[in-house]
Order: structure tokens, then sequence, then C-alpha cells
């Protein structure tokens, strides 16, 4: 076959960009505090220079409203930024805290509502966008066992010599030993996970 008029041929490079995306899975029992992370350290750049952020913005599940919003655009992070929790009932015990590393967002006293995804959104002054993920399981069953409250699988162990209480969720094959005693009688059995 013989072609009689020109042909133009291109090439295109194709330069794929892939960032990588920072989860995290949290748990917390019901009525403590919970620590979401999030990076806000640019991990755009090649050298060690740290990158200015400027906004700051977590967002749960799929909402298109952040539930706390930190704003370092006239100021520093650590210096003069200003906080904003959201409207809902959870922003009211919302706190961020910048110092940590990595920083984090707390939940305090945390309700069964508080479950979900949490994407923390950092938004830099002079580097691309970045986001992290964060699930927050809430660990907080409970039932009623003649007129008994119990609270599972949270266990409740006094700590020999220190005097505190220690918390221990125990793992899914574990066996969970529950023990009720009133004036009038005692009561033990063993939960396992389902």
């Amino acid at each position: 076959m013989v072609l009689t008029h020109p042909v133009m041929f291109s090439v295109v490079f194709v330069r794929r960009v892939c960032t990588y995306l920072e989860t995290h899975e949290v748990s917390a029992v019901a009525g403590l505090d919970a620590w979401l992370p999030c990076n806000v350290t640019s991990s755009n750049s090649g050298d060690d220079e740290e990158r200015p952020v400027a906004l700051i913005l977590w967002y749960k599940d799929n909402s298109s409203t952040p539930v706390y919003t930190v704003d370092a655009r006239s100021g520093s992070l650590l210096q003069g930024a200003r906080h904003f929790p959201g409207e809902d009932e959870v922003a009211a015990r919302l706190s961020f805290d910048a110092g940590q590393q990595p920083a984090v967002l707390r939940v305090s006293r945390v309700e069964a509502e508080d479950a979900g995804v949490y994407r923390c959104r950092v938004d830099y002054r002079q580097a691309r966008t970045e986001n992290t993920w964060s699930t927050l399981r809430v660990i907080a069953w409970f039932g009623f066992v003649s007129g008994f409250k119990v609270v599972f699988p949270l266990v409740s162990v006094k700590m020999t010599g220190g005097g505190g209480t220690m918390y221990a969720i125990p793992d899914e094959d574990e066996l969970l030993a529950v023990h009720l005693e009133d004036s009038q009688w005692k009561w033990e059995t063993l939960l396992k996970w389902l």
C-alpha cells in the first residue's frame, strides 16, 4: 500500500502521578476520648523543607460541610491559627492539636454516633493538597441482664499496686468474663464474640 498523503504521528507520554493515601484505623471506647491523626507535613517535595499549612478541613463520612476547620492563612499553624468547630452536635466535643506529631483531632467523650470515616484535608500555601483518612470505630455495646446494665466488651480491671483502673478490649477470639453482684445474689458468665 502506498500512501499519497502525509501522515502525522504523535507520541504522547503520560506521567502517572500516584499519591500515597494515608489511612488509619482508630478504635475508641464510648465515653472516653479518641485522637484522629492528620499528617500536616507535606510529602510533595523531595527535600526536607517544611511547607506552611494554610487551611485544615475535617470532614465526616460523605459530608461536604467540614466538622472542624483550622485557618492558618493569616498566621502559622501553631500561632495565630483560628479554629472553627462545625455546627453539628459532635462539634462541641472536637479540638485540634497541631503540637502533637502527627497532629490530631480530639473527639472528647466518644459516642456511638461518632463512628465513621473522617478525612483531614490539608491545604498548603505552596504545595499540593493532601488528605489523611481515619476510620473511627466506637466500642459501645450494652445489654440488660435481670435489671443490670452490662457494658461489653469493655473490661475494667483494677491494677495491682497502682490503684488506678485499666481498660482492656478483648480480641474477637477471646472470652470475656462478666461478673454481676448485688446484695442478694451473684451471677457470672462467659461471653464470646459471634
